[in-house]
């Protein structure tokens, strides 16, 4: 999945391949997304993959097979051969799940809250 903000923000989220790598203290960790697919009419569509960039400590937890959500903006380089490549450099990411998929989701709360629920709820429905 991958959006684009009116501000030039960029959201993605999918599945990485490999491990985020970290090659000294002076540069970012990266990490390829897995964002979509597109169907070139051949047997199988090719993958759609996001490079990404992060200064975050907490990308270099990132593993293969996990799945990442990630905002960011988009960041263009250009090589002396003049070939142009494209980053999002993360200004958040977080590990939505571990392993080939997203964990199961918490079981839904009971519908009858009881007393508890003039606890949680005021009059107006509002939390606290």
């Amino acid at each position: 999945m991958q959006t684009m903000f009116k501000d030039g923000s960029v959201m993605i989220c999918g599945f990485v391949a490999r491990d985020a790598e970290h090659r000294s203290d002076k540069a970012p960790y990266t990490f390829s997304v897995k964002v979509g697919e597109h169907d070139t009419g051949g047997d199988k569509p090719d993958a759609i993959w996001a490079s990404c960039k992060s200064w975050h400590a907490y990308a270099g937890q990132i593993r293969k097979g996990d799945t990442v959500f990630a905002v960011g903006k988009i960041d263009t380089y250009t090589n002396n051969e003049g070939k142009t490549y494209k980053t999002l450099d993360c200004e958040y990411v977080a590990i939505q799940g571990r392993g080939a998929a997203a964990p199961a989701p918490a079981a839904a709360p009971d519908a009858d809250l009881g007393d508890d629920y003039e606890q949680l709820f005021s009059d107006d429905g509002v939390p606290f």
